[in-house]
């Protein structure tokens, strides 16, 4: 059986996030199309502490319709010493992604066609989730498409 002390340490780094956490936040995938939303944010330890499963949910403020709905998983690779998340979002799609925890808070991105699209989390003063999503079709250029808010209920 391998060593589980190493994975259950390293995922120490993400015990902030555990918990649940609602608030609001607002879409722009068009510039000048911007939705507001209520996001949710379900974070638990599984498999004795080395994995962390996340739920994020956001209903659109207009319709009350379900307009997000992600699932995702990080674990640590003691080999590499890096830290992988694997994500599911609605509808169909999967991904597995480098994400870089920095004390209070996390940042990760991916490739999708000619654009690169990075989203950073920090934890604020107040004990408040913020995150952001920006895009670029140069790696120079940045545009913020989301950024939510959230808090901590339980």
């Amino acid at each position: 059986m391998p060593d589980a002390a190493p994975h259950v340490e390293a995922m120490k780094k993400f015990a902030f996030l555990e918990g649940e956490w609602k608030g609001e936040g607002w879409v722009e995938m068009m510039p000048g199309q911007r939705h507001s939303f209520e996001q949710t944010e379900r974070v638990e330890f599984r498999q004795r502490g080395t994995i962390l499963s996340i739920v994020g949910q956001g209903r659109d403020k207009s319709t009350g319709e379900l307009s997000h709905d992600a699932f995702a998983v990080i674990s640590y690779g003691p080999a590499g010493g890096k830290y992988t998340m694997t994500s599911w979002a609605y509808p169909a799609r999967r991904g597995n992604f480098e994400i870089k925890p920095d004390g209070d808070g996390f940042e990760w991105a991916m490739k999708t066609g000619p654009a690169t699209i990075r989203y950073q989390m920090k934890l604020t003063p107040e004990g408040v989730w913020h995150e952001t999503g920006e895009m670029t079709m140069d790696g120079d250029k940045w545009r913020r498409f989301i950024e939510f808010k959230v808090t901590k209920v339980k």
